[in-house]
């Protein structure tokens, strides 16, 4: 792929309607050599990235879907931010200040990664920033308190940079 010619480095596109009707949306991120990073505002989830390989050609590096459709179906959580907690909480029972929650189970006998309606099942909030030297997407959803069991509101934010050295940053962040 050539280096850019127009001066946007961030696309938008739909990316299909979610069960609900909420339309989801595809951002397209690209460097100035052609290094591109296509992410979902539903899950904040990476659908593709794509580098070049060893003979120089892009290549898709990342398992994905090509719907917003089959990422509500997966349960694999391919490429998505997983939350509030990622790994299971056996019987979704935790402790917080002396006082015992029943979080809601998504496996047999645990909640896996926040449960069935974790940060990867969300539609969260779309903000894009370029500059001279990257393209970037912020991402943004607040889980309100007792979602999926859990305690307190949680403010979260992950930031995308893809910059023109073929790098990808991804920072996480959330406020309670």
């Amino acid at each position: 792929m050539n280096p850019l010619t127009h001066t946007s480095r961030i696309h938008q596109q739909s990316f299909g309607k979610l069960a609900n009707g909420e339309q989801a949306l595809l951002f397209t991120l690209t460097n100035r050599h052609g290094m591109q990073v296509k992410i979902t505002n539903y899950g904040a989830i990476i659908v593709s990235i794509y580098a070049f390989d060893k003979t120089q050609r892009l290549t898709d590096v990342v398992l994905g879907y090509d719907n917003v459709a089959d990422y509500e179906a997966d349960g694999y959580y391919l490429g998505a931010v997983i939350g509030r907690y990622a790994g299971r909480i056996k019987d979704g029972k935790i402790r917080v200040a002396e006082k015992n929650y029943q979080l809601a189970l998504n496996a047999e006998t645990s909640q896996l990664h926040g449960g069935a309606k974790g940060l990867n099942k969300q539609l969260w909030q779309a903000e894009t920033a370029e500059n001279s030297d990257c393209a970037g997407l912020i991402l943004k959803y607040t889980s309100p308190d007792g979602e999926s069991g859990f305690p307190g509101k949680v403010e979260f934010t992950v930031k995308y940079q893809l910059k023109d050295n073929n790098e990808l940053c991804v920072e996480y962040f959330a406020k309670t």
